[in-house]
């Protein structure tokens, strides 16, 4: 199962989203004029032009709040596992496929660099089947 939703361009869904109809519509335009492929290109290259409150909020405030609705997905799939007693018997593995640049180092997005935020991403295979009912 692929989770989305902790993806820039980060625009969680409500309640997710503590930002008004207008600060949603910034956002998107943030979105789109800096999470393109030229502006990652000129960050990558070190003309890092994106102001420090549009990181805050279309990189790291969006983006915790985008890891908030993904657990809530994951809880819902622990849940309606253990509900038909398939908890027990399934191999649960969370992972990534890679992470993001959140303006640290002058770099956004998740291309054109091989930065460690990148390439150092989770791998969770709990062991025990009693933790993953406490996540769910």
């Amino acid at each position: 199962m692929n989770l989305i939703e902790c993806h820039s361009p980060f625009l969680p869904p409500k309640p997710f989203n503590p930002l008004g109809a207008i600060d949603r519509w910034k956002s998107a335009a943030d979105a789109s004029r800096y999470l393109n492929v030229g502006s990652i290109w000129r960050c990558s290259l070190g003309a890092y032009d994106v102001p420090d409150d549009v990181i805050e909020r279309i990189a790291r405030a969006l983006r915790r709040d985008a890891r908030r609705n993904s657990t809530r997905g994951w809880r819902g799939v622990l849940e309606h596992l253990d509900a038909h007693g398939l908890l027990d018997e399934t191999q649960i593995v969370l992972t990534s496929d890679h992470g993001e640049n959140l303006g640290d180092g002058c770099l956004l997005g998740h291309s054109f660099s091989l930065d460690d935020r990148l390439l150092r991403i989770p791998l969770v295979i709990p062991r025990d089947r009693r933790r993953c009912r406490q996540m769910a």
